[in-house]
């Protein structure tokens, strides 16, 4: 049998816990729904300046981390070429 003191930590940890993983449990959530949007503005953008994507470029979209998103956002305004903008040497075959 627990004591009253005991059943009141208990009771206390789990609703910490409770409160931690919602808190967590929000920021993944918002995050998540920040990338789809960011990807899904890149998206519209690719198939505005080139046409409809290739399904290579809308599985890239899909597996990119935040930091590539940022990167192609900026670069789809300088580069000619889906490959240009996906370019992993960080070089960029400027339009103008």
């Amino acid at each position: 049998m627990m004591s009253i003191y005991a059943q009141e930590l208990l009771a206390k940890g789990r609703a910490e816990g409770e409160a931690r993983g919602e808190a967590r449990g929000k920021a993944l959530g918002e995050a998540y729904g920040l990338q789809k949007g960011e990807s899904g503005l890149l998206l519209r953008q690719i198939q505005r300046k080139f046409g409809p994507a290739p399904a290579w470029v809308t599985t890239r979209l899909e597996n990119a981390v935040p930091g590539e998103l940022a990167l192609w956002s900026e670069r789809i305004l300088d580069v000619d070429s889906l490959e240009a903008l996906f370019d992993e040497s960080g070089s960029t075959n400027r339009s103008h």
